[in-house]
C-alpha cells in the first residue's frame, strides 16, 4: 500500500517567496535552515512564475526551481514539493526534468498548467493542455514514484470568464501566491512543519516518537494539484471545474492546496461540494494572515478577490497603522483556523506568507500547535535526500559543518547505517569551492573584521577572538563574535556545561573548534543532550578538538603518557604528519542511545581515517575564511598565515565516560609543563 503523501505527515504549510538570482540564494537557504531548526520535518515547494523560464544555479546547472529545491532538501533538511508546469515545454523536456528531479532526492510534485506568457494559452507542440494531462503523465512514466498534488483556486462558486479576460484573471489569481510587490516574482516555498511533535491525518495525535528514528520516513513520491474553490476562470462553470479536478485526482492526484480566502465557510463548503463529487483525497486550506492595507488592496486588485464587508469595515479606519492590522489579521486568521480545526474536515493548513512570517508564527502559538522545542532525531542536522534516508551514524569532526559533510558526501551511493565500521578509504569529495553557500559563512566581510578583529597583533589577539566567542561578551571593539570560521551559529546548548572550562584553555592557546561534554545515561528527552525518541537514554565521552602551537603540542605528549589508557588521541599538522594512539586505525564511538525495543544507536564517532581528510577543511578554514579578510603580506594576514603553517590540529577522547572529564586535567598538566624553566 502507497504511503500517505509527504505533505500530509505535517500540521501546517508555510509558502515563502524564493529568490529570482543567484546572490540571493545564500541568505535565503540560511533562512530555510534557521526554519528546519524550528522543526525537524518540513516539507518545502517551488512553483514556476508566469511562462516558467528555467534558470540556471552556478552549483547545479539545473532550472532554477530543481537547484533551490535541492538545496533545501539536502542542506536544509526539508523535504521540497517541486512545482511543474506544462508551459513552454514539450513532453520530453517534462519528462527529463522529472528524471532531474528523482535523481536530486525530489520525491514530491504539484502539477500544474502554468500561465501563458501572453493573453491566450498555446500549446506546446508536444507538449500537455491541461494539469491533468502532466497527471497521466507522470503515473505513466514513473508510477507511484511521485505523490501528486493538484490545486484549486478559491473555494466559492463565482461568474466564470472567457477569453483573454479570463486568461489575465488567472494569471492574476496566481500572482496572489507571491509578494505582489516583487513585480513577476512568482516562486514559493511551502515549508510543511510537524507541530507540537504530532503529524496529522493518518497519524493525527500520533507522537513523533512512535515513528520511525530516521528522518525522513520512508515515501513515495507525491503530485500535488491544484484546486479553484471558486471555479477555475476559464470553467464553464463551478461544476463543470469540479468535475476537472476529479478527472486530475482520478488520474493519481494525491491531495489538493487552495488558494486563499476569507471565511472558514467559503472552505468548508467546497470540501462538501468536493465529497458530493466523489473526491475524497485530503484538501489543505490557504490560509493568509493579513498584514498591511496597502498589500492587502493590491493582491485584492490583482486577484480579484471579494473581501467581505466585516473586514472591510475593520481595516479602513486602521489603515495607516500596519502593526494594528497585523494584530486584526493575527486574530482572524486565528478564529478562522480554529473553525476549520474544528471541523474535522481539514488535514492540515497552508499558509501564504508573502515573505513575512512573523504573523504566521503567531498564529500557530496561538492556536498551540507551534513547536518551540522540537525533538532532534539525531544529534546532527539530517538531510532530507532520499538516499540518505537510513544514514544514521556520521564521523564527529563536521558536527558544526554538516552541511560541509553533505557536500562532501553527496557523490556516495549508500551511507554508513547502524555503525561507521572499519572505513579504511572513504571518499571523501575535494573542497575547493568556498564560494558556495553551503561551505562560506552567512556574515558579509564588514561584519566578520568587526567580529574577529579589523587588524590582529599578534596570536594572542586570534586567542582572543575565540575567548569572546565562548563567553558571549562584546570584543575590545564593542562588537559579539557570534561565529568563527568553524562554527557559523552560536554555541550549541551542551557548550554551556563546560563553558568555564572551554573559555580558560582557549585564553592560553588551545583553541577549540569543537567538544562535547561526558553524559553518563540522561533521558532521550534531555532539552541540552537529548535526541531520538522519549523513553530512551543518551552517553557521551567526552570529546575535544582544538587547534595549538607545536611547542604546547611537544608538552602534550609528555602528558599524555600518563593517560595512555584512558585518553585517545590524534595530532596532526597541515603537512599531513600525524601521531595517534588509535589502535588500527578503529573508529571510537563517542555518542549512542539506548532506546526500547531497539538496537543501541551510535550516530557520531570519532574516526582516524575520516579525521585526516577534515584536517584539510580545518586548517584550510583558517585562510579561506579568516586570512582572507587581510590584504596579502599585512601583519594580520601573516599572523593567521603563521597559525595555518605552525600550528597542530587534536583531538582528544576521555574514554571512562562515568567518571569525571579528565581532558581539562590533562590541559592543567601541559599548561603546568610548559611553565617549567626550560633545562640549562
Amino acid at each position: 500500500m502507497k504511503p500517505e503523501a509527504a505533505a500530509l505527515r505535517r500540521a501546517a504549510v508555510v509558502a515563502v517567496k524564493v529568490p529570482k538570482t543567484a546572490p540571493a540564494v545564500p541568505p535565503q537557504c540560511w533562512m530555510l535552515s534557521g526554519m528546519s531548526d524550528f522543526e525537524r520535518r518540513c516539507t518545502g515547494g517551488w512553483t514556476q512564475g508566469t511562462g516558467g523560464s528555467p534558470w540556471s544555479f552556478s552549483l547545479l546547472e539545473l532550472p532554477r526551481e530543481q537547484s533551490i529545491s535541492s538545496l533545501a532538501v539536502d542542506y536544509c533538511g526539508l523535504e521540497t514539493v517541486l512545482h511543474m508546469t506544462c508551459c513552454h515545454q514539450t513532453r520530453d523536456e517534462i519528462t527529463s526534468n522529472l528524471h532531474k528531479a528523482k535523481r536530486l532526492g525530489l520525491k514530491n510534485i504539484m502539477a500544474l498548467r502554468g500561465d501563458p506568457m501572453g493573453d491566450e494559452w498555446e500549446e506546446e507542440e508536444n507538449g500537455f493542455c491541461h494539469a491533468v494531462d502532466l497527471v497521466k503523465h507522470i503515473r505513466s512514466e514513473f508510477g507511484d514514484y511521485f505523490d501528486i498534488c493538484v490545486a484549486v483556486i478559491s473555494p466559492n462558486s463565482s461568474p466564470c470568464l472567457s477569453g483573454a479576460e479570463s486568461h489575465l484573471r488567472r494569471s492574476e489569481r496566481h500572482a496572489q501566491q507571491v509578494k505582489v510587490m516583487m513585480g513577476q516574482a512568482s516562486w514559493r516555498l511551502n515549508l510543511v512543519r510537524n507541530l507540537r511533535g504530532h503529524v496529522v491525518q493518518p497519524f493525527l495525535g500520533t507522537p513523533l516518537s512512535s515513528l520511525p528514528n530516521h528522518f525522513p520516513p520512508r515515501l513515495c513520491w507525491n503530485v500535488a494539484i491544484n484546486g479553484y474553490p471558486k471555479g477555475h476562470p476559464e470553467a464553464a462553470s463551478f461544476e463543470e471545474d469540479l468535475q476537472h479536478l476529479k478527472e486530475k485526482v482520478s488520474a493519481g492526484a494525491d491531495f489538493i492546496i487552495t488558494q486563499l480566502f476569507f471565511q472558514a465557510d467559503t472552505f468548508l463548503n467546497f470540501v462538501k461540494a468536493c465529497t458530493a463529487m466523489g473526491i475524497t483525497c485530503p484538501i489543505l486550506p490557504g490560509i493568509f494572515p493579513i498584514q498591511g492595507y496597502h498589500s492587502l488592496r493590491q493582491l485584492v486588485k490583482l486577484s480579484k478577490l471579494e473581501v467581505p464587508q466585516e473586514i472591510k469595515d475593520v481595516i479602513e479606519p486602521i489603515k495607516d497603522n500596519d502593526a494594528a492590522i497585523r494584530n486584526y489579521g493575527i486574530e482572524l486568521a486565528v478564529a478562522m483556523c480554529q473553525e476549520l480545526l474544528a471541523s474535522g474536515l481539514v488535514p492540515g493548513l497552508h499558509f501564504y506568507t508573502l515573505n513575512r512570517e512573523v504573523a504566521t508564527v503567531e498564529v500557530l502559538k496561538r492556536l498551540g500547535i507551534w513547536n518551540e522545542d522540537p525533538r532532534r532525531p539525531l544529534p546532527w542536522a539530517v538531510s532530507a535526500h532520499p538516499k540518505r534516508r537510513v544514514e544514521d551514524v556520521r564521523p564527529i569532526f563536521w558536527a558544526s559543518r554538516p552541511k560541509s559533510y553533505i557536500y562532501r558526501t553527496q557523490a556516495w551511493d549508500e551511507f554508513p547505517n547502524g555503525r561507521w565500521g572499519n572505513s579504511s578509504s572513504p571518499a571523501f569529495g575535494e573542497l575547493k569551492d568556498y564560494y558556495l553557500f553551503c561551505l562560506k559563512s552567512k556574515s558579509p566581510r564588514e561584519e566578520l573584521l568587526k567580529m574577529w578583529g579589523e587588524e590582529l597583533t599578534s596570536e594572542e589577539s586570534v586567542f582572543q577572538v575565540f575567548t569572546y566567542y565562548l563567553s558571549g561578551e562584546p570584543n575590545q571593539s564593542g562588537h559579539k563574535v557570534t561565529c568563527l570560521p568553524w562554527n557559523d551559529e552560536p554555541l550549541a546548548a551542551e557548550t554551556s556545561l563546560m563553558k568555564e572550562e572551554l573559555q580558560k584553555v582557549n585564553q592560553r592557546g588551545i583553541l577549540t573548534i569543537n567538544s562535547q561534554p561526558n553524559i553518563n545515561g540522561k533521558p532521550s528527552t534531555d532539552p541540552i543532550v537529548g535526541w531520538g525518541p522519549s523513553g530512551g537514554y543518551v552517553f557521551q565521552k567526552a570529546y575535544l578538538e582544538f587547534f595549538t602551537s607545536s611547542e604546547t603540542v611537544a608538552a602534550l605528549l609528555q602528558v599524555l603518557k600518563k593517560y595512555e589508557l584512558r585518553v585517545n588521541y590524534h595530532i596532526v599538522n597541515v603537512k599531513g604528519e600525524n601521531i595517534t594512539n588509535a589502535p588500527d586505525l578503529q573508529p571510537n564511538a563517542v555518542t549512542w542511545g539506548i532506546f526500547p525495543g531497539r538496537e543501541i544507536i551510535q550516530p557520531t564517532v570519532v574516526d582516524p581515517v575520516s579525521f585526516m581528510f577534515w584536517k584539510d577543511e580545518a586548517f584550510a578554514l583558517w585562510i579561506e575564511q579568516w586570512g582572507k579578510l587581510y590584504e596579502e603580506e599585512s601583519p594580520s594576514r601573516m599572523i593567521i598565515q603563521y597559525i595555518h603553517d605552525n600550528y597542530h590540529l587534536v583531538n582528544l577522547v576521555d574514554n571512562e565516560f562515568p567518571l569525571d572529564n579528565c581532558l581539562w586535567q590533562v590541559l592543567e598538566d601541559t599548561f603546568e609543563l610548559l611553565s617549567r624553566p626550560a633545562p640549562q
